[in-house]
């Protein structure tokens, strides 16, 4: 008989009805029968079932917790040793140290020793279940952070990986993980030099500035942005290895006004040396020889450059088709055969191509040679041979023609450089005759004086010069190509957008009426700098419209509508796009006195369907947008381009 005076049959009397048997049996140092024999014979009131584990049990008991060795031996339950406190303990202090696989292998030879069971094993899904009940992950570390979260404290993780490259940022392997010790991470985030308050990301103005790649940070480095600095920006905000380019505000805001107003940006026209090094690699092995007339046509007199430094002066102002000749494999040409066989010609119509001045040839080394471009435009030419009689003009003709005098024209047959003949029949029969393909080279190769420019365009010399800047033409020496020459030809015959008289007829308003619209700013002129001629956009003619509609009465629209140039920037398109929409109906639009204004909801939903259905690579929308749509998948093909500039469809 158990006497109910012992402490020991008090206190498991007591115990919570909930509490586990084999606990209350290890505490008191009594077997598990008799303890469910105590139990069993205790009436208890009808109660919620409620649980007092071992540890809670052992500090009631001998009123202080529990030891390691003071735990019971690890029960089996649903045919798996039971998770205790002190296994938990460990595997908390393991976790950071060491991967999963080997916490398991500790966890299992530390059950074997207190269970003498050689087949107790913690396997690693039973150890990751535990990690999770208990709150840890295996990322977990003691006394440092890991670099994935100081990436993400930081904003980006490639910073804190190159300090640590660069040892600028201690950190030390701890099992699997780089940590980095908190004191170390401080101060390094200490070191972060922020910008200034008045200073504007450079990233910022890509928009802007009508930008999309990743240049502008380039320039920065190159020196072409003024009052440019690397700065560290704040943390949560992402930024490069290195730090982000920040300006002056005030720089900004003046960079914005001259882009607005057309004038030249800092970088344009200067070298990138990433680019010039490349290039300088490239053309070192492939640089041709002293026989080839074009190469000597593009250095002049000097010569090849013989340095780096002198590339790096020399390289950057010729010409893009001078550039690709330069940097092509040598190749001598196509021998004669060669171009009849590429012609589907005899060899004979090919001789008497080059005899009568219709295909160059070179002699290299006692061979002839043509090279690839000549033997690819002659064959587009049709592969004259030069025997018919359109295929020659009279010396008068080519001087008219081409700009050339007739004494410039004599000279040349005589150097040889100009093949004639003597027209043998019609009305012109006697007279010396010239290749008109072959002046015609001659002129692309030797070009325009600006006085033969001038006079070939129609135009005065400063004129010409304006029209130069236009097509962005630069000076390489005396003389202007044929092809800068044709461009101007056809700048000039060209016309853009409705005169004023021209927007009178088609809206039925009268001309005064027009320019009394223009003084209050409904639109407004345009020139071209090859042309005095004024005109107005598409655009401009639909505000003009929209006045003529809504009449005299002054109409006041609602403050959130936009101008245009605000209603493309909220849809990312351009100006000539929002005015298409507007022509279309699609977006709610209305004439005032400083232009048309456009409804910011229409808008949206325009340009929802519009970028919905957009075929483009790279996502080009507005950030509004994409935040209500995150992940955006192009609809259509994905549209390539090669290094030759052709398309490809993917």
């Amino acid at each position: 008989m158990l006497d109910r005076s012992e402490p020991w049959v008090a206190f498991v009397a007591a115990a919570p009805s909930g509490t586990r048997a084999y606990d209350l049996a290890a505490v008191v140092g009594q077997p598990v029968e008799v303890v469910d024999r105590i139990r069993h014979s205790t009436s208890r009131p009808q109660m919620a079932a409620q649980r007092c584990e071992f540890a809670e049990l052992f500090a009631r008991w001998h009123g202080r917790a529990p030891a390691e060795a003071d735990w019971p031996v690890p029960r089996v339950m649903n045919g798996r040793y039971e998770w205790q406190a002190p296994e938990i303990a460990l595997m908390a202090t393991l976790v950071g140290q060491m991967s999963v696989d080997d916490i398991a292998v500790a966890l299992t030879a530390r059950l074997r020793t207190i269970t003498s069971d050689v087949t107790a094993t913690r396997t690693k899904a039973s150890v990751a279940c535990a990690l999770a009940r208990s709150g840890l992950q295996t990322g977990d570390v003691l006394g440092g952070i890991t670099v994935s979260e100081a990436g993400r404290q930081l904003g980006t993780e490639e910073p804190v990986r190159d300090a640590i490259r660069r040892r600028e940022l201690k950190a030390s392997k701890v099992g699997r993980l780089l940590v980095i010790p908190h004191a170390a991470w401080q101060m390094w985030m200490a070191g972060r030099r922020p910008p200034p308050d008045d200073f504007v990301s450079l990233a910022s103005l890509k928009q802007s500035l009508a930008i999309k790649s990743d240049k502008l940070a380039e320039f920065a480095k190159l020196g072409y942005v003024p009052e440019a600095a690397l700065f560290h920006a704040h943390p949560g905000q992402a930024s490069s290895i290195r730090g982000t380019w920040y300006l002056p505000k005030v720089v900004a805001e003046q960079m914005l006004a001259d882009r607005r107003a057309g004038r030249p940006m800092p970088w344009q026209g200067k070298p990138l040396m990433t680019n010039l090094r490349q290039t300088w690699r490239k053309w070192e092995p492939r640089k041709h020889p002293p026989t080839c007339e074009t190469c000597a046509r593009i250095w002049g007199a000097s010569g090849a450059p013989a340095s780096w430094d002198e590339f790096v002066e020399r390289y950057p102002p010729l010409e893009l088709g001078a550039k690709r000749h330069l940097t092509r494999q040598w190749s001598p040409g196509l021998t004669p055969t060669a171009v009849a066989r590429k012609a589907k010609r005899s060899l004979s119509n090919v001789i008497r191509a080059i005899q009568n001045g219709q295909l160059k040839a070179r002699i290299e080394n006692g061979k002839q040679f043509v090279s690839q471009s000549d033997a690819t435009l002659w064959v587009a030419r049709g592969a004259q041979s030069g025997e018919r009689a359109h295929e020659w003009v009279a010396l008068s003709t080519a001087s008219d023609r081409y700009g050339f005098s007739l004494d410039e024209l004599a000279a040349m047959i005589v150097d040889k450089r100009l093949t004639s003949r003597i027209e043998p029949a019609g009305p012109g029969r006697g007279t010396t005759q010239v290749p008109w393909r072959q002046v015609a080279q001659l002129r692309e190769e030797i070009g325009f004086t600006e006085e033969q420019a001038a006079a070939k365009v129609g135009v005065s010399v400063p004129e010409l010069r304006d029209l130069l800047d236009g097509v962005q033409w630069r000076l390489q020496s005396a003389c202007i190509p044929l092809v800068t020459v044709q461009a101007l030809v056809k700048r000039r015959q060209s016309n853009h957008g409705h005169t004023v008289e021209d927007a009178a007829a088609m809206l039925d308003q009268s001309v005064t009426w027009i320019q009394q619209r223009l003084a209050e700013g409904v639109a407004r002129l345009h020139k071209t700098r090859w042309s005095s001629r004024a005109y107005l956009t598409d655009l401009g003619l639909e505000a003009l419209r929209q006045a003529a509609i809504a009449g005299s009465a002054e109409w006041t629209p609602p403050s959130n509508w936009m101008i245009c140039s605000q209603a493309a920037g909220l849809a990312a398109v351009s100006k000539t796009t929002l005015g298409n929409w507007a022509a279309q109906g699609l977006v709610t639009t209305a004439g005032t006195s400083r232009g048309p204004v456009y409804e910011p909801e229409s808008v949206k939903t325009q340009a929802r369907a519009y970028w919905a259905n957009a075929r483009f690579v790279r996502d080009l929308r507005p950030d509004w947008l994409k935040a209500e749509v995150p992940m955006y998948r192009p609809r259509g093909r994905r549209v390539t381009t090669t290094a030759h500039g052709s398309r490809n469809s993917l």
